[in-house]
């Protein structure tokens, strides 16, 4: 989805895309999505503003396109050595909380659900056995009990197979 949506942002006018991850959610999914872009993908270091810039005016003058990533916030203008080169380019951002809930398939009101169990859902694993159970259960009646499930392995979201499921794994566990 990000990729489409990256690539949807390169048009006849628009040569540069920035996207700056303040809080580095897709640091290490960036190499990936960088492979799927349908232009050059540049990850930018904080103190690699100039060094970017002349990239940038390079591609330009050779009619290239270019995603921009940086893993860290946006520099305020002053700071900014890219400043005018945003202006005529465009910006994408990415909150990863709200594309986990897309992916989960779970409402936006379930946000803060989400963001205060950001550990259990930082595993690819996880989220997988999560969204099967989901999928799978009729009844269920809170999430929690979903992410029990799915820590604990088990294909249910009964309150009577947890319970057996921690009990068979022993005291030591």
């Amino acid at each position: 989805d990000i990729v489409k949506r990256i690539n949807d942002f390169f048009d006849n006018d628009n040569q540069f895309v920035f996207w700056y991850d303040a809080a580095g959610d897709f640091k290490d999914n960036f190499p990936l999505i960088a492979e799927q872009i349908d232009a050059e993908s540049i990850d930018m270091k904080a103190d690699e503003q100039f060094k970017t810039k002349l990239h940038l005016v390079d591609l330009e003058k050779a009619g290239q396109k270019a995603l921009i990533y940086s893993a860290a916030a946006k520099p305020d203008l002053k700071n900014n050595f890219l400043a005018d080169i945003i202006r005529y380019s465009k910006e994408y951002t990415a909150d990863a909380t709200v594309l986990l809930l897309e992916e989960l398939g779970l409402p936006s009101n379930q946000k803060a659900f989400v963001t205060s169990y950001s550990k259990f859902f930082a595993n690819k694993e996880r989220i997988n056995r999560f969204k099967t159970m989901l999928n799978n259960s009729q009844d269920v009646m809170n999430y929690e009990t979903v992410i029990l499930a799915a820590l604990v392995k088990i294909t249910s979201t009964s309150s009577v197979q947890l319970l057996k499921s921690v009990l068979m794994a022993g005291l030591e566990d």
